[in-house]
C-alpha cells in the first residue's frame, strides 16, 4: 500500500488510471488541485485528490428518492 501523500504526474496518473496527457489538460483548465512549486514540476496532494474525485459523487435512485421525499417533492 502506498501511503506518500505528494504525487507527480506520472504517479496521479497510475493511482486515477487517467492518462499523462489528461492529467496535463485537467492541471491547464484548473479542473484539479495542483501544486507548482517551482513553476515548473506539478505535484498533487493525495487527500485533495480524493476529495476532487468524491465531489463528482453520481447519487443512486435510492439516495435521489430519498431527497425527494425531504424536501416534498414526489
Amino acid at each position: 500500500m502506498n501511503d506518500k501523500n505528494i504525487l507527480t504526474v506520472e504517479e496521479l496518473s497510475n493511482y486515477l488510471g487517467y492518462s499523462i496527457k489528461s492529467i496535463y489538460l485537467l492541471t491547464s483548465t484548473r479542473k484539479i488541485p495542483h501544486y507548482k512549486p517551482n513553476g515548473r514540476k506539478i505535484f498533487f496532494k493525495k487527500d485533495e485528490i480524493n476529495h476532487w474525485i468524491s465531489k463528482g459523487k453520481i447519487k443512486t435512485d435510492d439516495e435521489l428518492h430519498e431527497e425527494s421525499y425531504k424536501y416534498g417533492i414526489y
